[in-house]
């Protein structure tokens, strides 16, 4: 015995596709909000509590009625136009929903899904009528609800581990599928695209088991003959026997399965997935990323996704697919949307520096802080980890540390986060006035967003300081500032203030290991030994009397005026 296939309706058409979205806020907050084409794959990204996953439910609810007074980051949507043979072709759909209702004599009931409506007879012939005129989908309340309704999918981060569960055993039929499994069934194209995507994934083949009562999703490490799948033979009860259930399987393997599987059989033309990393390896989601877009661009979809993934925004630029990036931030009550350009992603993708370090991590988070070498990282981040778990108004929430190689290669990973709308502060130690390169420092200036003309003046500033400072090199980067008096000390702090109002942070103390000169430490030769003595007398149990706090003055202090820049809303040195 074996079950017949019946073909699929294809109602799909680019009507029911977004032709526009406009957020409410912009670049520069609400004064000029957002407003975007919808491209094929469109990926929303930002901090964590920026609004992504708000705007994927706005979206989503917003593609199925009209309910703009319950946004808070949607603004508005338009649809693709209707041509005038798709209108016809809809309204035969719509009336192909209709049927009496027996409870109501003289009306008619709609049904599509989940959704269903009751309208007298005249009131369903007013809304087919109206829609003669609409020159969208979304002007028309009975088309948006009962056609637009069918041809949106969500996947959220609740349901990923659940998508490709058990489902009572239906027969074959023209039309929708109301459970996934038998879709992926009864539509041999879609189930192959689904197991030659996840056998190049795992090396393994998804494939629906239908023995029992239910349909079952099994792993099989052996590839399925197309004509056994379908059978109830001695053949395939083998077959079938030994396969694994889905639900035997890592999270990971079910997650992507699960996705992948939705998306390549849906008819959906909307897709909407929120945090499709969940679960998922690095590796594993960029290939995830690759395998959406690719499957979006063949079955004419759209495809909205909120993350806070690299390896899957890597992904996505990566499948060479038309592609949105939209960043969104909200602090201190005040939001941002940046429409961002792929070809200012690309060094934080291709530099062998910036991919090293995680560059294109910060446009995840609210700001960034770049310092000179690793061990300066790790140190004014274990600084700022204590200001924030002491709920010192010194710490800086939701910023990531990175470091470059030396003061000259900071430019190269402010500059590009900068002009991703990522607030990126620099810390740089005395050096910068000891090392003769004045291109380099002209370069840091630029990525700082300072003016032509100021550049000019604080380089020459620079080249005087540098005459002066070079014989007391020794002397500055031991004490810093505190070594240098009079006009000489006035003209120092000058340029040290210039910097820090662009967000370029001269260390006051001369350099790392001149931070936190009270705290005892082990004999050191090195930086790194430093480092490593330095953290071990600052204490690791929060609750010892021997663990170190956030204090009056030094390194707390510095952190503190850091984190003043990246957190003013008028910062100065950030692109329009």
């Amino acid at each position: 015995m074996s079950f017949s296939v019946l073909p699929a309706v294809n109602r799909m058409s680019n009507f029911h596709k977004l032709d526009s979205i406009t957020l409410r806020s912009g670049p520069q907050g609400s004064v000029a909000p957002l407003m975007f084409k919808p491209a094929s794959v469109n990926v929303f990204i930002g901090p964590n509590h920026s609004g992504k996953s708000l705007l994927l439910s706005e979206l989503y609810d917003g593609i199925r009625q009209d309910v703009k007074s319950r946004w808070k980051v949607l603004d508005s949507v338009s649809f693709v136009a209707i041509e005038d043979a798709e209108r016809e072709r809809l309204m035969e759909e719509l009336r192909g929903l209709v049927q009496p209702s027996i409870q109501h004599p003289g009306t008619v009931e709609v049904h599509r899904g989940l959704w269903t409506g009751n309208f007298g007879k005249a009131a369903f012939e007013s809304h087919l009528s109206k829609l003669q005129t609409c020159r969208s989908i979304g002007e028309n309340e009975l088309a948006r609800l009962f056609i637009l309704a069918g041809n949106v999918l969500k996947l959220d981060g609740g349901e990923r581990l659940g998508m490709l569960r058990a489902c009572g055993r239906e027969g074959p039929r023209i039309g929708r599928y109301g459970q996934l499994l038998s879709r992926l069934f009864y539509q041999d194209r879609q189930r192959k695209i689904t197991q030659d995507i996840i056998h190049d994934a795992f090396g393994c083949y998804l494939v629906i088991d239908p023995l029992d009562q239910n349909f079952e999703a099994k792993i099989s490490t052996t590839a399925p003959l197309l004509a056994s799948e379908r059978s109830l033979s001695e053949e395939a009860v083998a077959f079938y026997g030994q396969a694994t259930k889905i639900d035997e399987m890592s999270d990971g393997v079910r997650a992507f399965c699960g996705m992948i599987a939705s998306v390549v059989a849906s008819d959906a033309k909307l897709i909407l997935i929120d945090e499709p990393e969940a679960f998922l390896h690095p590796a594993l989601c960029s290939k995830l990323a690759k395998e959406l877009c690719r499957t979006a661009i063949a079955n004419n979809q759209q495809l909205y996704v909120a993350t806070h993934s690299a390896a899957f925004l890597m992904g996505c630029v990566q499948a060479g697919v038309d592609l949105n990036i939209v960043r969104l931030t909200y602090r201190n009550r005040a939001a941002t949307s940046r429409l961002l350009q792929q070809e200012k992603l690309v060094p934080l993708m291709r530099q062998p520096l910036l991919r090293s370090v995680g560059a294109l991590t910060g446009i995840f988070y609210e700001s960034v802080v770049v310092t000179e070498s690793d061990s300066d990282r790790a140190f004014y981040d274990e600084i700022n980890h204590r200001c924030l778990n002491s709920h010192d108004s010194r710490g800086i929430a939701d910023t990531l540390f990175l470091n470059a190689q030396n003061w000259q290669t900071t430019a190269r990973i402010v500059a590009p986060l900068r002009q991703l709308g990522v607030a990126a502060a620099a810390i740089v130690d005395a050096d910068i006035l000891l090392e003769g390169n004045s291109q380099a420092f002209q370069t840091l200036m630029e990525a700082a967003g300072m003016p032509p003309a100021s550049r000019t003046s604080l380089g020459q500033l620079r080249g005087q300081l540098h005459t002066i400072m070079k014989p007391i090199a020794k002397t500055l980067k031991e004490n810093g500032v505190s070594c240098v008096t009079g006009d000489e000390r006035h003209d120092l702090e000058n340029f040290i203030g210039q910097l820090a109002k662009y967000g370029v942070f001269v260390v006051p103390v001369g350099e790392l290991e001149c931070w936190l000169p009270d705290l005892q430490r082990n004999v050191w030769s090195g930086k790194s030994e430093w480092l490593l003595n330095t953290f071990e007398a600052m204490g690791e149990d929060s609750s010892s009397s021997q663990y170190l706090n956030p204090s009056s003055g030094d390194v707390w202090e510095f952190l503190g005026r850091v984190g003043q820049w990246l957190n003013d809303p008028h910062r100065v040195g950030m692109p329009n």
